[in-house]
């Protein structure tokens, strides 16, 4: 059987899986989720994601020197993000342009579903043709492929982060995964095709280290790969080997360090960031173990991927000190049932191939233990190592450790000959994969528990604020409020709406040089709200995270009632709110979408609308 034809086959298999994975989660898709003070399983990073964008399509990405900002530009803008490079951002930027439009949740979400369907396949493909180079046959290397594929597309962890979250995490999996691929074909290709590989590989390495930090990571490991298994060691060769490999991941980060210099103190700011990040400055109220190894990875890869993630990266240090140690007597160990290739080879391969996956996942999320301990995403890398490693690599170097042993065993005390033939080892990698196919179908039906609801309101809200407000209107509310963070809300209004009283309203504006327009925000008339609030009674919820109750109202809009969250102690709160009546009459323009309103006043006007409601003393108490 030829390869190509199983090629095609895996790629047509793995269209199939993943078509049935967009299906299950599509009640998700193109919609963000969470509460108004949380971030909603980390959504608010996709909004992120989406302001950037915004920010730089409607300012221009020259303007903003490519900053990325988690608030939308607005004369009180002033939030930069500086702890990653703009490099996730730009996949979107460009198919933004592309397109003609600005982006949105189900854009980013198709970016996103595209990268797993690739990295998907590349895991498969991964094993494919790692099986045959150990001398496995192309079917049965074919069959084996499956595995680590349907893992990647269905266990619960990809099936979110992979749609619903992109943020630098998400954006670095597909390099990652490529790069390693890449390094396999290019340990097994001729001289003039290694060249290409390096040239490839350098492109993904400038992407990967923009991405994320993972990436320098995933260079180390790589680098350390070569030279350990390198059969001529110069050190002065070592030495220009590591400047010319290394030249990408310094390049991205010394323009990184450029573009942080110009907003900040860039020693100050590193130094700063690199002590929280790692945990140095920082301390955690739960046990680093229990939060992010059986919280974070046994919630998105099962209890079990523990153990075996655990026990990978030990067998894999003992395969590495077995290759070690067996050099000088490799004349001894019987040749490979398998292939003509030593065992010992063969495990040298293994260890490799587990290193480049495993290692880097480690490094960072030790190095970064904050980062860590703080986002669940960041479990989200180990999604590949565990789907390539665990059910298939793992057993071949087990199998290969444990046929080491009985060689020498054997050779040492003459007894008969080993039982671990080719047939043998085919049965254990067959049983590994039945087990792993089983663990597949009892953790994939877990997926659904990841997914937090979704809220139609924030895009009905914010599209409403989005399409009748610019790059100089500030948007302020009584009763309403959309933070830049958490952000889902603001990815859809691509405004912050802040919740403020007129003497509050005043203080933000009154220093403002600059050309404004102030507009004020309603999702129903004080008396409706007051209304809905006395009907409600005691049908309240706590919100801890921000020490507020709210209530959940209904708004009539052109697309019919959505249900939304009024944050408000009581009707009385309401009551005593100011009374915003001058300022709606000096409004030159009013927008309504059903019950919502959001009138609009020129800088000039609404100074004066100050002025007149601070010589009548109007307030709500006196009018309730």
């Amino acid at each position: 059987m030829k390869k190509s034809p199983i090629v095609l086959i895996l790629i047509c298999i793995t269209l199939l899986i993943f078509v049935y994975s967009i299906e299950i989660r599509s009640p998700w898709f193109g919609i963000l989720g969470g509460a108004e003070w949380d971030t909603g399983r980390h959504q608010g990073v996709t909004a992120h994601t989406l302001v950037y964008t915004t920010n730089w399509l409607r300012q221009g990405i020259w303007n903003l020197k490519f900053t990325l900002s988690e608030e939308p530009v607005s004369p009180l803008w002033h939030v930069v993000y500086l702890s990653y490079t703009p490099v996730s951002t730009l996949p979107i930027y460009f198919l933004s342009l592309i397109t003609n439009m600005e982006p949105t949740p189900a854009l980013v979400m198709g970016y996103n579903l595209f990268n797993h369907f690739f990295i998907a396949l590349l895991a498969g493909l991964i094993v494919f043709y790692f099986l045959q180079r150990l001398g496995f046959q192309p079917y049965f290397a074919g069959i084996l492929s499956l595995l680590p594929l349907s893992l990647i597309l269905l266990l619960p962890s990809p099936l979110y982060w992979l749609q619903n979250v992109y943020h630098y995490d998400e954006s670095v999996i597909l390099p990652f995964i490529l790069y390693v691929f890449l390094e396999l074909l290019r340990d097994g290709a001729r001289l003039k095709k290694k060249k290409v590989i390096s040239r490839i590989q350098i492109a993904v390495m400038l992407f990967g280290t923009g991405a994320d930090w993972l990436f320098v990571f995933v260079a180390l490991v790589v680098f350390g790969k070569r030279m350990l298994f390198k059969t001529r060691k110069n050190l002065r060769m070592l030495f220009m080997e590591g400047i010319r490999f290394f030249s990408p991941v310094a390049l991205v980060i010394s323009l990184h360090l450029l573009h942080i210099a110009y907003w900040k103190n860039v020693t100050e700011f590193v130094i700063n960031k690199f002590l929280v990040r790692s945990g140095v400055k920082t301390t955690y109220d739960d046990n680093f173990y229990e939060r992010f190894w059986l919280g974070f990875i046994g919630e998105g890869l099962g209890k079990p991927a523990v153990f075996l993630l655990w026990g990978s990266l030990v067998l894999l240090i003992v395969g590495l000190f077995i290759v070690n140690q067996t050099k000088k007597m490799s004349d001894h160990i019987q040749t490979c049932s398998v292939s003509e290739i030593s065992l010992v080879q063969r495990t040298k391969e293994v260890t490799a191939l587990m290193g480049m996956l495993l290692i880097p996942c480690f490094l960072q999320v030790y190095v970064f233990k904050n980062h860590s301990w703080v986002h669940d995403f960041s479990a989200l890398k180990f999604v590949v190592p565990f789907s390539i490693i665990s059910f298939t690599l793992l057993p071949i170097l087990l199998n290969d450790i444990i046929r080491i042993g009985w060689e020498r065993f054997r050779q040492g005390y003459f007894l008969f000959s080993s039982p671990f033939n080719a047939r043998v080892t085919k049965i254990w990698l067959a049983l590994w994969t039945i087990g792993g196919v089983f663990y597949l179908l009892v953790v994939h039906p877990q997926y659904e528990h990841m997914f937090p609801d979704p809220r139609y309101d924030f895009k009905v809200i914010g599209e409403f604020i989005n399409q009748h407000t610019g790059r100089d209107d500030l948007v302020f509310s009584p009763h309403h409020r959309i933070r830049y963070y958490p952000s889902q809300q603001v990815a859809f209004s691509q405004k912050v709406v802040y919740r403020a009283g007129v003497e509050e309203m005043y203080e933000k504006v009154k220093n403002i040089k600059e050309h404004f327009v102030v507009n004020l925000f309603f999702l129903k008339e004080r008396d409706a709200l007051i209304e809905d609030i006395r009907r409600l009674k005691n049908n309240y919820i706590e919100a801890d995270a921000v020490h507020q109750r709210f209530y959940q109202i209904e708004i009539q809009t052109s697309k019919g009632k959505i249900k939304t969250n009024l944050f408000v102690h009581d009707a009385e709160e309401l009551k005593q709110m100011d009374d915003f009546t001058i300022f709606k009459e000096n409004a030159f323009l009013t927008k309504n979408e059903g019950e919502m309103k959001l009138y609009k006043l020129q800088k000039e006007d609404f100074f004066k609308a100050y002025q007149q409601w601070k010589e009548n003393a109007v307030d709500w108490n006196s009018r309730g």
